[in-house]
């Protein structure tokens, strides 16, 4: 028993993985007493497994894949994409089979753990195999780009790796186990469970009494993931800004900051969440999608003006898409809910969620030029100055942009793009990733703050006894216009809130001093 136990924890991030481990579990005989395996049954089980013979089918097919992408031929890619698919279904269908077996077992040991373990590990292949029906979808696209990029994911899922044929089929159980060992040792660091930081309200997340209202109002992760998806316009502008109270009451906001929103509400609701960054591949026709351009070169424009890395791809000189940075949220959701359904029980899982990456609909408007807003009789006067004779149309056409809303009926299983790498998970924004506002006066730099923590609070710059002396002499003489100059010594000081912050060197009355104000904008050198 104990050797089926070890054998079912393992988890890894590749189908290939997934299903030894799953065959190992169910298939492996053991030995109450001594845990000891016997290795040519081992050998000869897996061989006849139906689930190791779809995956076998998967992996030649893969082969065969690779090699229509390098060749260009496409009437044998769209055909092995069939192929792929057939292979796929017939996967899914001896990995239920074998999860019967499995959900039996973790029952029978009585113990809610393994029983949670098994819903985890169910729910991580089920993601893997969704992934992978997709790229083989991708596979018949019109763009190369997309149909190469999906062999490689294809590929990786599939690859024919040695040592696990060792760690399955080797001779010498002490191998296996050592192997065990390490493969287990890793997969647990991968499950990166939440720490505290991922439930606190703090900084660009804190949220106030009108959010928390909003939130009471929303049943669980799906509505609040809507809620900030379909009602919160995309601004393009590079890492973290506003934070979540500017992005509520503006109801506008770049990635990282919608994503500061979102982790503020999901934390109040107690789900824990966190940021992520990565590198994500997007085609042309989502760009387009997702900034209302008219055409891919217009939207890859859009998308480098928000000062964040943007790669153009091509194929054959034609743009297939661009590859760019983009933070989105993780959040820990109840298994049995993990889609928006269930209880919210059993054990959690890490859910990608990016609220910021939305289509648009563009919708013409006719407006007339004498009753038209601000920005176009501006644009008017702009052009008189440069031709006196100008005379606008009287009617002028301009493109309005609306969020494209959807209500599904489960969270999304994935993001809604390829992503390529994921760098780094953090439970608050690096005060290198936010933009700032510092203020000096003199000699005295009084602070430097992001601007999230000043959104809505009043700033005053002052200049205060620089002791209670100081304080003593001004009232005695009868206030700050009657008491001698260069007898007092004040320094400056500013207030934000309840919070003061005061300069290090004192001056005298009269002494004339600049005030200067420095906007940090996180830009390309910042990254890391």
């Amino acid at each position: 028993m104990q050797n089926k136990i070890i054998r079912s924890v393992i988890s890894l991030s590749l189908i290939g993985s997934m299903v030894l481990s799953l065959c190992s579990c169910a298939s492996a005989p053991h030995s109450e007493n001594s845990g000891e395996t016997n290795s040519a049954s081992v050998s000869e089980d897996i061989k006849l497994s139906p689930l190791m013979t779809a995956y076998g089918k998967a992996q030649d097919c893969s082969e065969s894949i690779k090699e229509a992408v390098k060749n260009k031929d496409s009437a044998s890619l769209f055909s092995e994409a069939d192929i792929m698919l057939q292979n796929l279904k017939d996967i899914r269908t001896q990995t239920e089979n074998e999860f019967v077996s499995a959900r039996k077992t973790a029952a029978s040991l009585g113990n809610d753990i393994f029983i949670e373990r098994q819903r985890d590990y169910e729910a991580k292949v089920i993601s893997k195999l969704n992934e992978a029906e997709n790229a083989a979808k991708a596979l018949k696209s019109t763009d190369e780009s997309i149909r190469s990029k999906s062999a490689e994911l294809i590929s990786s899922m599939f690859a024919k790796d040695e040592e696990d044929d060792v760690l399955v089929l080797g001779d010498n159980y002490r191998n296996v186990k050592e192997k065990l060992k390490t493969t287990s040792s890793s997969a647990s660091n991968g499950l990166q469970l939440p720490t505290d930081d991922d439930l606190i309200i703090d900084k660009e997340v804190t949220i106030n009494d009108e959010i928390k209202a909003v939130c009471d109002n929303l049943n669980g992760v799906r509505e609040i993931y809507e809620f900030v998806k379909n009602g919160v316009a995309y601004r393009p502008y590079y890492n973290s800004r506003k934070g979540a109270v500017a992005v509520f009451e503006q109801m506008s906001g770049n990635d990282a900051d919608q994503a500061a929103l979102l982790i503020g509400m999901l934390r109040y609701k107690g789900i824990p969440a966190k940021y992520a960054r990565g590198n994500v591949f997007i085609t042309k026709e989502q760009a387009v999608a997702i900034t209302g351009a008219d055409t891919p070169e217009n939207a890859g424009a859009i998308l480098a003006a928000q000062y964040k890395p943007v790669i153009l791809n091509t194929v054959n000189g034609e743009i297939s898409g661009f590859t760019m940075e983009q933070i989105w949220v993780k959040a820990y959701v109840p298994y049995t809910d993990y889609r928006g359904i269930g209880n919210k029980s059993g054990e959690s899982v890490w859910v990608n969620l990016d609220p910021s990456f939305k289509e648009l609909t563009v919708e013409p408007m006719s407006l007339d030029v004498n009753t038209a807003d601000e920005h176009v009789t501006e644009r008017t006067q702009a052009m008189k100055k440069i031709i006196p004779d100008y005379v606008p149309d009287e009617k002028i056409t301009v493109n309005s942009r609306y969020i494209k809303r959807t209500v599904d009926k489960y969270l999304p299983v994935s993001l809604p793009y390829q992503l390529d790498t994921e760098i780094e998970s953090f439970s608050f924004m690096p005060d290198s990733r936010r933009d700032s506002i510092s203020v000096s006066v003199g000699w005295s730099n009084l602070f430097s703050l992001p601007i999230s923590e000043l959104y809505g609070k009043a700033v005053t710059v002052s200049f205060e006894p620089e002791t209670d002396s100081d304080k003593s002499l001004i009232e005695s003489s009868g206030g700050i216009d009657k008491v001698p100059a260069y007898l007092v010594s004040v320094v400056p000081t500013v207030t934000i809130g309840e919070k003061q912050y005061r300069g290090k060197y004192p001056v005298t009355l009269g002494t004339q001093q600049s005030m200067n104000i420095t906007l940090k904008n996180v830009m390309l050198y910042n990254k890391t």
